[in-house]
């Protein structure tokens, strides 16, 4: 897979920020994004990606599924800073403890705003309604 792909909860502001952050650092294109929905982890199904349902980032590359801090660690180190991948050295079980405990506070922390998807958002952003024909090749 050349492509990777991120599940993500469109619903959450913070979340929403994250993207952004991905579609503006993402020089190489690799990312595409698609919601984390049951009808997204049902169409990977097809692909023999077993995805489970949690309410994290997931990162999907060459049907490898990165949760929690390590989707978050493998994203922000592609995109941007290199030197983020010093945070592996964090044991995974605090590392994720943190993420779940911020992911689980996550919607305290946000106001009530939506802002316009920019063009370069829109292209990047899937559905599995619209763009089945996109994901079979990112996901092939």
């Amino acid at each position: 897979m050349k492509n990777k792909l991120i599940l993500y909860d469109g619903d959450c502001i913070i979340c929403n920020r994250f993207i952004d952050f991905v579609i503006k650092n993402d020089k190489r294109n690799d990312y595409y994004i698609i919601d984390n929905s049951k009808e997204t982890i049902s169409f990977l199904h097809k692909y023999n990606i077993e995805v489970k349902d949690v309410d994290s980032i997931i990162v999907i590359d060459d049907n490898r599924v990165l949760y929690y801090s390590d989707a978050v660690i493998e994203i922000v180190c592609d995109v941007k800073y290199k030197k983020f991948i010093y945070f592996k050295h964090v044991p995974i079980f605090l590392r994720n403890f943190l993420y779940k405990l911020f992911a689980k506070n996550r919607k305290k922390f946000q106001r009530n705003e939506c802002a316009l998807p920019s063009k370069e958002k829109l292209n990047k952003i899937l559905s599995v309604k619209k763009d089945s024909d996109k994901l079979d090749k990112i996901l092939s």
